[in-house]
C-alpha cells in the first residue's frame, strides 16, 4: 500500500491552525476579541482608574500604572532611567519593580530638565 502524496495546496490547508468555518468569522466580526495579544495596559479596564487617582499617596506605583500616568511604554521607560532621566525603580523581588510617587510627580512636573536623583533614599525595612 502507497501512501498518496499531499498536493501543495492540500499540504498547505493540513499545517497549522484550522481555517475558521464561515459561522466563525461572522461571530467574530459581530462580536470582535475583547483582548487581543499586543495590548498595552492603557486599555485594560481599571488602569484608567489607577491613572486618575492622585500622585498624593504612599504607596508604590507598579509598572502599568506608570505607563498608564506617564503615556510612555515600558521600553521608553527603561531607555530614560538608563540615561538617568526618568525616576529609577525599585526593586520589590527579583521580577517586581516599584516607583516613588513623589519622584514620578517630580518627572511629570518637568519631563525635559528631570535628572534622577542617584543618592534617592532607600526604603525602610519593616522590623
Amino acid at each position: 500500500m502507497t501512501k498518496e502524496i499531499p498536493t501543495p495546496t492540500e499540504a498547505k490547508r493540513s499545517r497549522g491552525r484550522p481555517r475558521k468555518t464561515p459561522a466563525q468569522i461572522a461571530y467574530t466580526a459581530v462580536n470582535p476579541p475583547k483582548h487581543n495579544r499586543k495590548s498595552d495596559f492603557v486599555s485594560r479596564p481599571g488602569v484608567a482608574a489607577m491613572a486618575a487617582t492622585t500622585l498624593n499617596d504612599d504607596r508604590l506605583l507598579s509598572r502599568p500604572e506608570v505607563i498608564a500616568r506617564t503615556g510612555i511604554g515600558t521600553s521608553q521607560i527603561y531607555r530614560l532611567m538608563g540615561e538617568g532621566r526618568f525616576p529609577r525603580a525599585i526593586n520589590i523581588s527579583a521580577k517586581s519593580v516599584r516607583w516613588r510617587p513623589a519622584e514620578l510627580r517630580a518627572w511629570l512636573a518637568d519631563p525635559v530638565s528631570y535628572r534622577a536623583n542617584n543618592n534617592s533614599a532607600p526604603l525602610a525595612r519593616a522590623a
